[in-house]
């Protein structure tokens, strides 16, 4: 069975003062509703990331939206992440990938995952950061 994360215990830096805040004054993740979330996303996420995709390769990812991480059916599955992206292992999860995709991998390595976790506002998974976000965050995790 192939496990599911959730984006809840993030902080997402969102000027908001209808939500719960951190110390810093940024917006909780696990503390935003569904609107703000919903909001974010639309508004600074998917913005970003089409634009890092397009440019990339605009005829493979002219009709990036939400659907492009989330699956056909986002609603459904309560914009659940991840949605239906490759699964990657734990363990050896760049080799993995790399094995599968070189230059896509390095694109997602290069491009994608440095903005997309900054836009979260989390820290990246390393050997000595095991709580950061990895991959597995949007691709499924492989048994």
């Amino acid at each position: 069975m192939k496990s599911r994360a959730w984006l809840f215990a993030f902080v997402l830096p969102l000027g908001c003062d209808d939500g719960g805040t951190g110390d810093d004054g940024e917006t909780v993740w696990a503390e935003m509703d569904a609107a703000q979330r919903h909001d974010y996303m639309v508004e600074v996420v998917n913005p970003r990331m089409r634009e890092i995709f397009v440019a990339h390769d605009s005829g493979r990812y002219a009709n990036f939206s939400c659907e492009s991480c989330h699956g056909t059916d986002p609603e459904a599955s309560e914009w659940a992440m991840p949605a239906f992206l490759g699964p990657l292992p734990l363990e050896g999860t760049l080799e993995a990938a790399e094995a599968r995709n070189p230059e896509q991998t390095q694109f997602m390595l290069d491009e994608v995952f440095p903005e997309f976790v900054e836009l979260l506002g989390d820290t990246r998974y390393a050997p000595d950061n095991p709580d950061g976000y990895r991959c597995t965050g949007c691709h499924l995790i492989a048994e």
